[in-house]
């Protein structure tokens, strides 16, 4: 009798379960409660926390497919990776699928706010964000000296530079100020195929942007806002930094000058010297890495990891992720090395396309197979042999021919500027100037964490 009823919870398995049961694996939203907070059209996006049982790569198990996040309704709410997006009020269930197994959770969006003009015609404001790192900066009515597509910041409530509001009537504003008796318009204009920001003579309006609560164009594609990468003041695509978007950015916002507050600047550590200050040893072992001072959310040690993300040498703090670089003498300098998998890689600068019908291209950090490397010959030339540079302690890349810019024997380093982390390449010549972050080794056996 039991024999009979083992069979037939089998059978039940096999006819039934294949589709429901017989599959002990779970995915669960972790999140809910707080996926279920208010939320407007227009918000900024939620990010779905998932767990299952047994574990998984959630991040890979997305790329791939294996794990699935879906909308009832994308009228509502729309999907990325495990991203979620308010686009439209209603309700709406969200459903993260694995395999066989799923977990739902019911959301309620509700009508876009709009946000009305706050600013008073004829008033003086200080136009300035707060940043990311809870930081205050204020435009002072500059532009870097070789672009004039962005405009310069100070935390200094003296070197910030008084912006008047005025009607420029059709439901426009003039943003203006004055500097050395030249008064200034801050315009969103065009220039050749890009919308940019400069500071003209001539005024263009800048209109105001309800949905998002910010100064731009008045198409509303476009606002004034924070770049965090050059820590300037920058006119932006309102889907990809607004609000909303997957990577939001600080809007421009005026401020009464008797309100306004100045932040005191952040010192960063300075890094302890324990990478090599002469040439490599040839058959040595090293970690490659990078220490950024940009910010006190970002400063540290960054250690070349092995792999490659998004174009770029990918880096994490933790020496444990670090992989081991063999520095190999060879004809003209040196080869930097990696082993990923028993299969050896060789960190190269090479050649990529930007923009295939305009026949453009840049150079960037890459691992290539020994059998590719071509040494900057050919039409996609790639560059493995890096010299040793004793002014800043690096590995370079000398004689890389760039012939679309005219130029050629350019010198390259690998590292990074400004707030990024990971690894590219750049010409030698932008080390001379602020937040630029070149590689360095760290031989294996005093590689630290930071």
């Amino acid at each position: 009798m039991k024999r009979k009823l083992l069979n037939v919870a089998l059978l039940a398995c096999i006819g039934v379960g294949a589709l429901a049961g017989c599959n002990s694996s779970t995915i669960t939203i972790t999140n809910k409660e707080a996926l279920k907070e208010e939320w407007h059209v227009g918000e900024s996006y939620r990010t779905l926390e998932i767990a299952t049982d047994p574990e998984t790569n959630i991040s890979s198990a997305i790329t791939t497919g294996d794990i699935v996040i879906s909308s009832s309704n994308t009228n509502v709410v729309t999907t990325a990776g495990l991203n979620i997006y308010a686009v439209g009020d209603g309700d709406v269930t969200i459903t993260a699928s694995w395999g066989g197994v799923s977990d739902s959770v019911d959301l309620s969006i509700l009508e876009q706010i709009f946000y009305e003009m706050p600013y008073t015609v004829g008033e003086q404001y200080y136009l300035g964000f707060l940043t990311s790192s809870d930081e205050y900066k204020y435009i002072d009515g500059t532009t870097p000296k070789d672009y004039d597509y962005e405009g310069n910041l100070t935390m200094s409530l003296d070197e910030a530079i008084e912006v008047t509001l005025s009607d420029a009537g059709d439901g426009g504003y003039y943003l203006s100020f004055e500097l050395n008796n030249v008064t200034y318009y801050i315009c969103i204009v065009t220039v050749g195929k890009y919308i940019v920001l400069q500071y003209l003579t001539e005024p263009t309006a800048v209109y105001w942007n309800r949905e998002i609560g910010a100064f731009g164009t008045e198409d509303g594609e476009y606002f004034l806002c924070y770049n965090s990468a050059y820590d300037c003041l920058y006119a932006s695509l309102v889907s990809s930094y607004g609000p909303s978007s997957a990577n939001p950015s600080p809007i421009a916002t005026l401020y009464n000058p008797d309100e306004a507050i100045e932040s005191t600047p952040w010192t960063c550590p300075e890094e302890e010297v324990d990478y090599i200050t002469a040439e490599p040893t040839s058959g040595g072992t090293y970690y490659l890495a990078l220490y950024n001072d940009y910010s006190e959310s970002t400063y540290g040690r960054y250690y070349f990891t092995g792999s490659i993300s998004n174009n770029y040498g990918a880096t994490d703090q933790d020496v444990s992720k670090a992989a081991e670089v063999t520095v190999t003498a060879v004809s003209g300098g040196y080869t930097l090395s990696v082993t990923i998998d028993s299969n050896t890689k060789y960190i190269a600068l090479v050649k990529k396309v930007k923009d295939e019908t305009e026949g453009t291209y840049y150079y960037n950090f890459d691992l290539v197979d020994a059998t590719v490397t071509t040494d900057g010959e050919g039409t996609n030339p790639t560059y493995t042999t890096f010299t040793w540079d004793s002014t800043y302690n690096t590995m370079v890349v000398n004689g890389v021919d760039i012939d679309t810019n005219n130029e050629s024997g350019t010198t390259y380093f690998m590292g990074t500027y400004s707030s990024y982390t990971t690894f590219g390449m750049s010409k030698y010549s932008y080390l001379n100037g602020e937040h630029q972050y070149p590689g360095r080794l760290y031989p294996v056996s005093t590689g630290t964490e930071e």
